[in-house]
């Protein structure tokens, strides 16, 4: 039974610098099972940087609102960040439980729904995310898919599925609509050109670009398949609707010594095109998957403990893994995996 609590839950208006759903959503979520296990219903006062609702610049409630009515009166105002100092966790792959979850806390807004229902069913569409911008060189986070990388991925998935008839495309890459339309032959939808989301604009314009974003999650989530670049906006779709079929098509590397959620639980593309899984496996090159640390991630979880490991230990584990590449010293990438193996035990 929900129970609202006198808390409410707060951020500095300059602390929230990044993506909606690249960090402030993440941020909010990685504290939600802590909360949700203690039965604490909190309000919210979430600003950010590059979103914001009038006439306070909030995201939440703004973005999404609340699943619940918050207590009325006075509240004890507690810090989001330094929160998740203490009660942060890692979030996994049980999309249902974290559907759950999530959807205890908050839910769509219905200016965002009405809106996804006047294109009506898109069960006969492929979602299709491409995100350009800052990820064209973020090698540290994944690789470079170019247009014509995406699109022989997008045929070879269309060749084999004959009951998808539209696509439905989301993307900060305009030209990239303009390049489809020219390639192929189906019904593009496309909502029209969005800016850069990393700048900084008028409460008027943040708003709309929150709003804008989190409309194409509710439009990709409501296809029949989704295909994506390594995005957190499209990998959310899976919290919204939990049984979407999705597909990644470029590598999510570990950051932060953790898979990147959600979109590294997004599963990887395969094809039986020997080329278009020669491609495939190009662009997973570094894919966290490939590293030896995937094993503790691969069983189904909601969350769990962010540190696995005591402090000294922590230490220990960051420079092992950092020299046993070194020639001789493939026994220390043994001892790496006994030692998360120890702590991941020692953590249930």
């Amino acid at each position: 039974m929900v129970k609202p609590s006198n808390i409410k839950i707060t951020a500095g208006s300059n602390e929230l610098v990044e993506g909606l759903f690249g960090q402030v959503l993440p941020y909010v979520f990685e504290i939600l099972p802590y909360l949700h296990a203690r039965n604490i219903f909190p309000d919210w006062e979430i600003p950010s940087t590059l979103y914001g609702y009038p006439p306070h610049g909030l995201i939440i409630p703004g973005v999404v609102d609340l699943a619940y009515q918050a207590t009325p009166g006075p509240k004890v105002e507690v810090n989001l960040l330094q929160l998740r100092i203490r009660h942060s966790q890692v979030l996994g792959n049980d999309w249902r439980r974290l559907s759950t979850i999530w959807n205890d806390y908050f839910c769509i807004p219905h200016r965002i729904t009405e809106s996804a229902a006047t294109l009506g069913s898109l069960s006969d569409a492929v979602g299709v995310h491409y995100r350009g911008n800052d990820k064209l060189t973020a090698s540290w986070d994944t690789n470079l898919v170019t247009h014509n990388d995406y699109l022989l991925i997008i045929r070879d998935f269309l060749a084999t599925r004959p009951e998808f008839r539209r696509i439905f495309l989301a993307t900060d890459d305009f030209r990239f609509y303009h390049f489809l339309k020219l390639n192929l032959s189906l019904d593009i939808i496309n909502l029209g050109e969005v800016g850069f989301h990393k700048v900084e604009a008028g409460l008027e314009e943040l708003a709309a670009k929150a709003d804008r974003a989190m409309l194409d999650c509710v439009l990709l989530s409501r296809c029949g398949a989704v295909l994506l670049t390594s995005s957190a906006l499209p990998s959310f779709t899976k919290i919204l609707n939990p049984e979407l079929e999705i597909y990644r098509v470029s590598a999510s590397k570990l950051f932060a010594a953790i898979p990147y959620f959600p979109v590294a639980y997004i599963p990887c593309y395969n094809s039986s095109s020997p080329q278009i899984s020669a491609l495939v496996d190009r662009l997973m090159k570094n894919d966290w998957t490939r590293e030896g640390d995937a094993q503790f991630y691969n069983v189904p979880f909601a969350a769990g403990p962010r540190y696995l490991l005591p402090s000294a230990l922590r230490r220990v584990y960051n420079y092992v893994r950092g020299v046993e590449q070194w020639r001789g010293f493939g026994w220390i990438g043994r001892l790496r995996i006994h030692l998360r193996k120890w702590a991941l035990e020692r953590s249930r």
